[in-house]
């Protein structure tokens, strides 16, 4: 075998395009000797001494033959170029050779029958036992260890007749030279070392590209590599060095191994095929028929090996190989035309190599039948267009890696200067956004100066507006409590009372409005106290009974003397507000109960009504300010009230809950801290 060092792996590594040229390079030095290229003298070719004669019952015995009435029915073989050619045929064939040492032979000679295809071989020498070999017999019957048959004869100045009697149920072909012995033994070692070229080209190829697939992850050199892999196997096996070094105690899988192994290469070609000319990029029905082609001969090659092994007939898988191949053949030969229009430039390679494997198959199949002679071209076609064929093909590859790489490069010029271009835009958006957020920076200082004024007169006009009117509610409050204790009239004292509590709303909301001021102007302004809130709870309802007198709101004391640290101002603005909505979205009548709860340190003062529910989607929504719901019940207003009990509640530490269903009332939860938020003070 060739030897591939260290210094070419790292070639490879390196440069792949140029391996990928040298390396078929190497698969192209086929047998030269094939072609007539070797130091050996040029072998004796009998075609003027040998003669055949045809036993159609395959019954005649080596003492049969020897009959004078046998010996007449001899005559002169037919030879096509260096070989008799007798195609498929069941019959047994006799061949006499008339050799002396007068044809300029030397005494020890060797005839060679270069031909592994026949199961049986009977040789014949005067005075010698008979030598009993063939694809059927063990290697060890053959009397050289060599992939073909040699029989060794001893040759005189007297001419003697070595006969050969061949049957085989592959094409009978039987090529015939006469070597001298030193001669052979030359003609051994040259043919052996430059098969093994071969065979090592097509190795190098196929791990190549299978390390290529584990690099790169692209299927279409898995398959390559599979299909290198099987074909230079199935054409080791046709050439007979699978017999000899793989498998030499296993002819009968001998006998399918070249069809079976040739099998699984088309498989591998046709998915090779699929992804290297993308072919699902211009046609999905192609690449449906090359999935299908591929399936198909794989499982006839796997059908053939089993049936080989289990001792069926084999007859119907021969059959169907041809079947497949050739219109798989002609497949790809179509879709190649079809990438190459559709401009894959390395389809044009593809259809080069193509196109030189079929002619090989052709001319090998036409010297099968003896259409062609048969000749040292002829019956290495296969080989000899395989071996273009992987070169072909490794040109493809390499262009498609060229095609890649300018790609690849393209894309990557094109990238850099779209990066450019926006390094560039982007400097331009930094100095327009750097002037923008200068521009703005200053009408926010701007804005901001302004709302700060704007919120300072608000501030002093709401003060103001509240002290006026606090002076005149204080007088109206007076004059209403000295009327009770005058002693009116039932009528009248329900109406002073009406006005009382109508009097201390109206004061209530501008404490309100105070204590949104104090809220905005930071938490520094509460001013917490202990409250006892049973207490203070039912003194703030007795004067919200008679304001919404059309409601019957409940205290429902369960508590036991629940204390709160809170600034009672901001308590009671809560809870007014929680008692004025409940009234607000519930009938007339219905009632309203307020409760004090206690749970995980924390105080709660629940307010619940009959009313007509909050839906869940807006349960966040409506602590939120300027947020309303509309409902036909609803007084208008500005939507702050319930945005204000969340504040007041965050700046105790608190939170507000809320349970409410659709027409099944609502439940609000003000919670505060149990003690905690006054300790912090």
């Amino acid at each position: 075998m060739i030897n591939i060092g260290l210094p070419s792996i790292f070639m490879i590594s390196r440069n792949p395009i140029i391996t990928l040229f040298l390396v078929p390079l190497i698969v192209f030095l086929i047998p030269i000797n094939v072609l007539g290229f070797s130091g050996a003298h040029a072998p004796f070719n009998p075609a003027t001494v040998v003669s055949f004669l045809k036993d159609s019952k395959a019954e005649l015995t080596y003492e049969d033959i020897q009959k004078k009435s046998i010996q007449s029915q001899f005559q002169p073989a037919q030879i096509s170029g260096d070989e008799i050619n007798f195609a498929y045929s069941n019959s047994a064939y006799w061949l006499k050779l008339s050799l002396s040492r007068q044809s300029n032979l030397p005494q020890f000679s060797v005839i060679e029958l270069p031909y592994f295809g026949l199961n049986r071989i009977n040789f014949y020498a005067p005075g010698q036992p008979v030598v009993k070999t063939g694809s059927a017999e063990p290697i060890q019957s053959r009397p050289f260890f060599y992939r073909f048959y040699a029989f060794p004869i001893t040759l005189s100045d007297v001419e003697q007749d070595f006969y050969l009697r061949v049957k085989s149920d592959q094409p009978i072909s039987v090529p015939l030279k006469v070597w001298g012995r030193e001669d052979f033994v030359e003609h051994i070692q040259v043919d052996t070392f430059f098969q093994a070229l071969y065979y090592g080209g097509i190795g190098v190829l196929a791990l190549f590209n299978l390390f290529l697939f584990v690099y790169l992850r692209d299927k279409a050199y898995l398959f390559y590599a599979g299909f290198a892999g099987f074909i230079g196997i199935g054409i080791l096996a046709g050439n007979g060095y699978g017999r000899l070094f793989l498998w030499p105690n296993f002819p009968v899988w001998d006998d399918v191994s070249q069809a079976v192994l040739l099998g699984f290469a088309s498989a591998n070609a046709m998915m090779f095929i699929k992804e290297f000319l993308k072919v699902k990029t211009f046609s999905v029905i192609l690449n449906r028929a090359l999935i299908f082609l591929a399936v198909a001969l794989a499982i006839n090659s796997a059908a053939l090996w089993f049936a080989s092994a289990l001792h069926f007939s084999v007859g119907i898988f021969f059959i169907l190989l041809p079947l497949l191949s050739i219109p798989s053949a002609l497949l790809t030969i179509y879709i190649g035309f079809r990438a190459l229009h559709a401009g894959y430039k390395s389809a044009q390679f593809f259809l080069f190599a193509w196109g030189v494997l079929a002619i090989g198959a052709i001319v090998g199949s036409l010297r099968m039948f003896n259409v062609l002679p048969s000749n040292a071209i002829t019956s290495y076609a296969l080989q000899i267009s395989s071996a273009f064929e992987m070169l072909l093909l490794a040109f493809a590859l390499a262009s498609r890696i060229k095609e890649e790489r300018e790609l690849r490069e393209s894309a990557q010029k094109e990238a850099f200067n779209s990066q450019q271009d926006l390094v560039d835009s982007l400097k331009d958006s930094e100095e327009h956004l750097e002037n923008q957020v200068s521009m703005r920076t200053n009408d926010l200082k701007l804005m901001l100066e302004n709302e700060k004024s704007l919120r300072e007169q608000y501030v002093r006009f709401g003060s103001l507006i509240s002290h006026e009117f606090r002076n005149p509610l204080g007088i109206i409050e007076g004059q209403t409590a000295l009327l009770c204790r005058d002693g009116i009239s039932e009528t009248s004292m329900k109406r002073v009372s009406i006005i009382s509590s109508a009097t201390h709303r109206l004061a209530s909301l501008f404490d309100r409005w105070l204590q949104g001021d104090r809220l905005q102007s930071g938490i520094d302004q509460v001013r917490p106290q202990i409250i006892h809130l049973n207490q203070w709870i039912m003194q703030l309802l007795e004067g919200c009974k008679n304001y919404h007198a059309n409601h019957l709101i409940t205290f429902n004391n369960n508590s036991n003397g629940a204390v709160l640290i809170a600034d009672e101002k901001m308590l009671e603005v809560v809870v007014l507000n929680l008692i004025d909505n409940a009234c607000k979205f519930s009938k007339n009548g219905s009632s309203i109960t307020v409760s004090v709860r206690q749970a995980n340190s924390m105080i709660g003062i629940s307010v619940m009504d009959r009313g007509i529910g909050i839906d869940k989607k807006y349960h966040l929504a409506i602590f939120d300010e300027y947020h309303q719901i509309s409902s036909e019940k609803s007084s208008k207003g500005f939507g702050l009230g319930l945005a204000f009990v969340k504040k007041v509640l965050e700046f105790h530490g608190g939170r507000i809950e809320l349970f409410s269903q659709i027409d099944q009332g609502s439940e609000f939860i003000a919670w505060f801290p149990d003690r905690a938020l006054g300790l912090a003070y």
